[in-house]
């Protein structure tokens, strides 16, 4: 990307995030996570640029650093914006969990409104369960939990923490034992829609999402839960 695009591509989120603002929608998160554009800034793996944008930590998240200024610009203060992060990328080469606490420290120095803790390990994550990465372990309840937790410790916005939770037991025990303070839910939804419904109704149960990723499929087969019968595949 040339300076003129990454120029662009600022005042593009700025837009976006005041266009969401006029909608009266009541924040937005910025994902930074996940292998997408503003991940690939902050990975030493995938950005080799040579210039302002890429070397040192300060360099990778300049683009980070001056889409959340944009946007904060349009919209002010009081508008919420969360910012969602990838712990660390899991790899050799890739970005650090140490790398990523330094970028949680300089958002909140900037003002941001909550961190969201997640992790790029789509549709893998039930086989790294139990795995250690730059000191922390991915559990099978909040697969990136004891990484939000240590966050919490760095900064005082919220930390907000996704990705294997299933069971509102297991949520309030983080919640109690943690710093966490929020949990975002995305595959349970998509199983039961009305799933936060039935638990504040007094049904504890675990979700019915069996943790596979076929929803993210764009073609192919996707789970589809079903009373009578657990698990039923149908054509997208």
């Amino acid at each position: 990307m040339t300076k003129a695009e990454i120029d662009y591509i600022v005042d593009a989120f700025a837009k976006a995030t005041l266009r969401a603002k006029q909608s009266g929608f009541d924040g937005v998160e910025l994902h930074g996570a996940h292998t997408y554009l503003i991940n690939q800034f902050l990975s030493p793996y995938y950005n080799r640029r040579d210039d302002e944008y890429g070397g040192s930590l300060e360099n990778r998240m300049r683009f980070l650093v001056e889409i959340y200024q944009a946007c904060r610009e349009r919209v002010g203060n009081d508008f919420p914006i969360l910012v969602k992060l990838t712990a660390t990328e899991f790899f050799e080469g890739g970005l650090t969990f140490d790398e990523t606490r330094v970028v949680c420290k300089t958002l909140e120095s900037m003002g941001v409104d909550a961190l969201v803790i997640s992790g790029n390990i789509h549709g893998k994550a039930n086989t790294m369960v139990g795995e250690t990465h730059d000191g922390y372990t991915i559990r099978e309840e909040g697969y990136f939990h004891e990484y939000g937790h240590a966050i919490s410790q760095d900064v005082n916005v919220p930390v907000i923490t996704v990705g294997g939770l299933t069971d509102i037991g297991a949520i309030e025990s983080i919640a109690k034992s943690t710093g966490i303070e929020y949990f975002a839910l995305s595959r349970p939804l998509l199983s039961e829609p009305n799933l936060v419904k039935r638990w504040k109704q007094g049904d504890r149960s675990p979700v019915e999402c069996e943790r596979c990723s076929k929803c993210r499929t764009k073609r192919g087969n996707f789970c589809v839960v079903n009373k009578e019968r657990k698990v039923a595949l149908a054509a997208m």
